[in-house]
């Protein structure tokens, strides 16, 4: 309680008696630069009259991002000295019972407000953080210049007889992609440069002579010699005039990236913290608050960017295309793939309390195995009759249509507890659910309030090693697609063949199916018996949209 409180709110305004004044010490600004020179070489080389080679380099020579004035910080690893980390005022008693902060190192009793703040002097402040502006040896780019980028790149066409029936097509380039200025921009608004000091229980007259307190708070860091992000793109395929005026092409296609940006929060509380006997407050008998738990004193999360993850894609894609004949042009592509990553963004936050792949890697949220597509154009033939009344109603007319099958999305659940349940023991890292089987149900068993299995989903166990659930990254699949777009052309001559006016109806979802897009996915168990209570889990929420038609009018001349 603050000693200074008149209990009267105006008294207290009059007298200028405050119970907690923060002020930043300054306001900062993102002046970052950076930059790149791109440089290539490629040559066409046509080898044989069957065969012709396209390659060439291209070389990436990347300016490390940096700020203008250096008014930068992060934290360091590198630079983190564990001898002098710093002390935190932790809970106790005063001699009247009264729940009070205490310097672990002098005893010295202050005001409970003052829990979990750093000890002035007890080390050093904000100990790992480095900046360009405060200590010239630090690199003044947010990562260093790792100098030119070589990536090849290699292409082949060869026509197999000889017959212009069949070709074999291969290529393959490699390709890098810098992080951009936009990611290092947390970076202006740091401690040691920017800090946000607090004062208790005061008088406004008197701010000047009081000890102000800083409290940890939550940082990022970056890796000074981080690779950079890196993709290989690769195709092999055959394509083959199968008469009929048609061209089947099947091909192999992948994608692998290589050192793209993650966060790894370095100071997270390790699992089963919050059940420890040793970290439980002897003044409430909860927890201790969490800035007391965690592993580097001194910080709240320590979000740590770097360039370690990867991804991978693969696909079978098929199509089939066959020229106008007799009005008709009909094409259809079929890709069987499967995609895979660690998060789906540069600051996607990977957990480091268990192994990386078990619960991080898993399909991105852009994977769709399945993904059929025809589309059509029909040239409706002309009136045989000479009749001008007649050619002008019948002739002219193009019938055309889109028609998509596609798998769903991945996504994942989440759930609440009716009473709140710490099940992993760390306030950083949350637990997933379990899964005990497929939760993926066939299309026949699918209705509209049981969508997916929702069966296969239950709480973890309280502090076991799973209490942190086992639900891989994206288990289920959201509503895939099953649409028909058709449009009708009508073309009307108005002078011979210089000016006419083209007549347009087009519909999208033609036969106006509901077609789902989202189901219910947040889960709601109580406790104490397990059982699911949201009666909506597992239903679908949202429709894509209903037939639409619109009209239009082109007028060419």
């Amino acid at each position: 309680m603050n000693p200074l409180d008149t209990n009267y709110a105006y008294a207290n305004a009059a007298l200028g008696v405050y119970n907690q004044y923060q002020e930043t010490n300054d306001r900062p600004r993102h002046l970052a630069r950076g930059g790149r020179y791109d440089f290539f070489l490629q040559d066409t080389w046509k080898v044989t009259k069957r065969l012709t080679l396209d390659y060439g380099l291209r070389m990436y020579y990347l300016i490390p991002s940096y700020m203008a004035n250096d008014a930068w910080a992060t934290f360091s690893p590198v630079a983190y000295d564990r001898a002098k980390t710093v002390q935190l005022f932790k809970p106790g008693f005063d001699s009247q019972g009264n729940r009070v902060a205490v310097n672990p190192i002098t005893g010295v009793q202050l005001p409970q407000a003052v829990i979990g703040a750093i000890v002035p002097g007890s080390g050093t402040v904000f100990n790992g953080m480095v900046s360009p502006s405060l200590d010239s040896s630090v690199q003044r780019g947010m990562y260093k210049n790792k100098g030119i980028q070589w990536a090849p790149r290699f292409g082949l066409a060869w026509d197999v007889f000889g017959t212009g029936k069949t070709a074999v097509r291969v290529g393959g380039g490699v390709f890098y992609n810098p992080l951009v200025i936009a990611d290092y921009r947390g970076l202006t608004g740091q401690p040691p440069l920017i800090q946000t000091p607090a004062l208790f229980y005061g008088e406004i007259s008197k701010l000047q002579s009081g000890t102000a307190y800083l409290f940890p708070q939550d940082v990022r860091g970056t890796n000074f010699v981080g690779n950079v992000p890196m993709t290989m793109n690769f195709s092999a395929g055959v394509q083959q005039n199968i008469g009929f005026s048609t061209v089947l092409d099947v091909a192999y296609v992948g994608s692998l990236a290589r050192h793209l940006a993650w966060e790894r929060n370095l100071n997270a509380i390790p699992f089963g913290a919050n059940f420890a006997s040793p970290n439980q407050d002897p003044t409430t008998g909860r927890v201790l608050p969490s800035p007391l738990l965690r592993p580097i004193p001194g910080f709240g999360d320590i979000n740590f960017q770097e360039t370690a993850g990867s991804s991978n894609y693969h696909s079978l894609q098929i199509s089939a295309n066959r020229r106008m004949l007799s009005g008709l042009n009909i094409g259809a592509s079929y890709t069987l793939s499967r995609a895979k990553d660690f998060g789906n963004g540069d600051a996607t936050r990977v957990s480091t309390l268990i192994p990386l792949r078990q619960w991080n890697y898993g399909l991105t949220e852009q994977d769709q195995t399945n993904a059929l597509r025809i589309n059509w154009l029909w040239t409706v033939p002309n009136s045989p009759w000479g009749h001008a009344a007649l050619k002008a109603v019948v002739n002219d007319w193009q019938i055309s249509g889109i028609t998509s099958f596609l798998s769903g999305l991945p996504t994942a659940p989440t759930f609440t507890t009716t009473t709140p349940v710490d099940f992993t023991g760390s306030p950083t890292d949350p637990a997933r659910l379990v899964l005990t089987g497929d939760s993926i149900l066939s299309g026949g068993d699918r209705t509209f309030s049981h969508a997916f299995r929702t069966e296969a989903f239950s709480l973890p166990t309280v502090g076991s090693y799973g209490g942190f659930g086992n639900a891989g990254r994206n288990p289920l699949r959201l509503p895939g697609v099953n649409n028909w777009d058709v449009a009708i052309f009508k073309r009307i001559r108005i002078y011979r063949e210089r000016v006419s006016m083209q007549f347009r109806w087009e519909m999208y979802n033609i036969f106006n199916h509901t077609q789902f897009s989202a189901f219910e996915l947040a889960a709601r168990f109580n406790p104490t018996n397990g059982q699911q209570v949201n009666p909506s889990f597992g239903q679908y929420t949202a429709a894509r949209q209903p037939r639409r038609m619109q009209f239009g009018l082109r007028l060419s001349f």
